[in-house]
């Protein structure tokens, strides 16, 4: 049997291109973290120690940041607080060796009064008018000054130096002071505020003569501004801006009151003298003790019957001999 065509040949399918390249060795990247993959390892999450060490120093540093200006906030006459004392003892050294207790205080919620200085040009050095707080005169500066002293640093290192003037603040002591030594104030009291009343001519000098070089005068007088803010009564009776005029004044430098020096002295309580018997003594009242009536006092009805069984018991004894 004879074909008369030929049947067509089959072809065959070329074989793809093989990739021998390093693309089975990337990682897959199709793979999301819900999916096991390569992003998956268990290598690469902390361990519960690891994660437990690191918590214990975050709240290590933040109480190193916390406690200092706490402890400021809880000094008085005896001291700081002596719970916030404990808490702060362990962590004392690393605060003290990253900066971190330096006066640092909470401002909130009551921020209170900042202080300013302002210095106008004087004829003479002995010119000692206190300048007024126009702001117009044109031989005068104010620190700080957000206009004039730009970054932020720079304004918060004058602002710096004007509160540290106002803190090392002493009034001078009155001609009559002496007087008061031996009786009401001793000698090392009256040489404090005289050291301090120094202390604080030295500051305010050297700051009149940069200010007076600044302004290219002579010299230059110096006060204190203090910058209060309103309070919430007056602020919601007449709302007013934080830069008003209104909020601004300027502390006076005067002399320390003699009343203020009677005050110091500290009242002696009178103490009883050692070995002597006192002459007079008062009597203290004692109360009589009262009836005991009624039959739901059990005790008084026992201590009734045994005084009764006891009489009885005399009287039968005697009625016996």
């Amino acid at each position: 049997m004879t074909r008369d065509r030929k049947s067509p040949r089959r072809k065959r399918p070329r074989p793809k291109s093989v990739d021998l390249g390093h693309s089975h060795s990337q990682p897959n990247q199709d793979a999301s973290p819900g999916t096991p993959g390569e992003l998956d390892v268990p290598g690469n999450r902390p361990t519960l120690r690891a994660r437990f060490l690191i918590s214990i120093l975050v709240v290590g540093h933040l109480l190193a940041v916390f406690l200092p200006p706490m402890a400021f906030q809880t000094q008085g006459l005896r001291g700081i607080s002596p719970s916030v004392l404990s808490v702060l003892r362990p962590i004392e050294g690393y605060a003290q060796f990253l900066y971190l207790d330096r006066g640092y205080a909470f401002f909130a919620p009551d921020p209170g009064p900042s202080h300013l200085l302002r210095a106008v040009a004087a004829e003479t050095p002995n010119d000692l008018e206190p300048p007024t707080l126009d702001e117009e005169e044109s031989s005068s500066v104010t620190i700080p000054n957000l206009e004039s002293q730009w970054p932020r640093l720079l304004y918060h290192r004058h602002f710096m130096l004007s509160e540290f003037l106002h803190e090392n603040f002493e009034p001078a002591l009155p001609e009559g002071v002496e007087a008061f030594v031996g009786n009401i104030v001793t000698r090392e009291e009256i040489d404090v505020l005289q050291l301090g009343r120094r202390r604080y001519e030295a500051i305010a000098n050297s700051m009149r003569r940069r200010f007076a070089q600044e302004l290219g005068a002579p010299s230059a007088t110096l006060a204190r501004v203090e910058h209060r803010q309103p309070d919430f009564v007056s602020f919601a009776l007449d709302p007013i801006s934080l830069d008003d005029a209104r909020l601004r004044g300027l502390l006076p430098d005067i002399e320390l009151p003699l009343e203020e020096i009677e005050a110091m002295a500290m009242p002696t309580l009178p103490q009883p003298a050692m070995g002597v018997e006192p002459t007079d003594r008062e009597s203290v009242p004692v109360p009589e003790p009262e009836p005991t009536t009624g039959t739901n006092d059990t005790r008084g009805n026992r201590g009734d019957i045994a005084e009764s069984s006891s009489i009885d018991g005399v009287g039968g004894s005697l009625s016996g001999e």
